[in-house]
């Protein structure tokens, strides 16, 4: 098995445990806002993988970072259109949302500036975008900013998490600032 083939197959395990696990367990009372706010959890979770992955070269030996990328593009697309799903296609409700709730706003920019990265994996449009390629790619940093500000006018009590999340992104902007070891 491949690393593409084994990164694809173990990062996706988790889209079928958030939509098995309502299935298991009566406890969960709305599907589908579990399944919209479990999507976005795993879409940062993945966003600060592909982040500290570089961080440590042997990881590159397991995990394809390239397709990481796109597993994480295909949730926070799942994640959107569970959103739109859940308010039944009312565009004009969605619009409303766009225009008024800033949670809202801060999801969408971060999406958007997710489609550069997605549509440049692919090596023909790597190629032809040469040098830009790795400005591009640095929107990442941008995209984890708006997935937090999304995340954090979301909470309603418990920020421990979201404080996790924060302070696991500062760390790695750290070591990539400042590395301990010179990357063999």
């Amino acid at each position: 098995m491949s690393i593409k083939s084994k990164t694809l197959f173990y990062f996706n395990i988790p889209i079928f445990l958030i939509f098995i696990y309502p299935l298991i367990d009566n406890l969960i009372f709305d599907f589908m806002a579990y399944t919209i706010k479990m999507t976005g959890y795993v879409t940062l979770i993945y966003l600060l993988l592909i982040l500290s992955l570089p961080l440590y070269n042997k990881f590159g030996q397991y995990i394809d970072r390239k397709v990481l990328g796109l597993i994480t593009f295909s949730y926070a697309l799942v994640h959107f259109f569970l959103y739109i799903f859940d308010n039944s296609f009312n565009f004009k409700l969605l619009l409303d949302d766009l225009l008024f709730r800033r949670y809202i706003q801060s999801g969408y920019i971060a999406l958007l500036l997710f489609i550069p990265l997605a549509i440049t994996s692919i090596d023909y449009i790597k190629n032809l975008t040469k040098s830009y390629w790795h400005l591009i790619h640095r929107l990442i940093y941008i995209i984890i900013v708006f997935s937090f500000i999304h995340y954090n006018m979301i909470i309603k009590a418990d920020y421990m998490v979201f404080y996790i999340y924060v302070f696991l992104f500062l760390l790695i902007i750290f070591f990539k600032l400042f590395p301990l070891y010179k990357n063999e």
